[in-house]
């Protein structure tokens, strides 16, 4: 499915693919996110990793597969095996429990990490923080990071 970006999303999707590293994406809620996302892994990479709450990760497919046009798999358990697919979407959980096969699944290729309602990062301290940012973490094998958030604050100014 073609679709017309927004200049926002636009301009964000060139920001996001004008080259590796970790970059943020902190468009308000409703604005357009997601598609800037994928259209920024269209133009720039191989493969693309999601991780997502729970809540999110059938929309997250059903974006993949009609706007990047390729089939994406969600991983529900910890013992799914991953399929051969350019996409794949899980949820945090999932991710912290298996970091290092997704990590090495993502350095595989030219690969982007998109993760959803990256405030769920925040504490340094946190398993989930540690098993996708930490040292040898999923990032590590990702050409790409991607951070999405509408909601940077979510309970406390030092959130920020």
């Amino acid at each position: 499915m073609t679709i017309t970006l927004f200049p926002h999303q636009d301009r964000g999707a060139t920001f996001l693919a004008s080259g590796p590293g970790t970059k943020g994406l902190f468009f308000g809620m409703g604005t357009g996110k997601t598609i800037t996302s994928i259209e920024a892994f269209k133009r720039s990479a191989n493969r693309v990793l999601v991780i997502a709450p729970p809540i999110a990760l059938p929309m997250w497919q059903r974006e993949l597969e009609a706007h990047a046009e390729t089939k994406a798999a969600i991983l529900k358990t910890g013992r799914t095996k991953i399929p051969a697919v350019r996409a794949l979407v899980v949820s945090y959980a999932i991710a912290a429990s298996r970091k290092d096969e997704l990590r090495d699944w993502l350095a595989a290729d030219v690969s982007a990490l998109i993760c959803d309602e990256s405030h769920a990062l925040k504490s340094h301290t946190a398993q989930r923080t540690k098993a996708v940012l930490g040292a040898m973490g999923i990032v590590s094998g990702a050409y790409y990071a991607w951070m999405l958030t509408g909601t940077p604050i979510t309970r406390w100014n030092d959130d920020m």
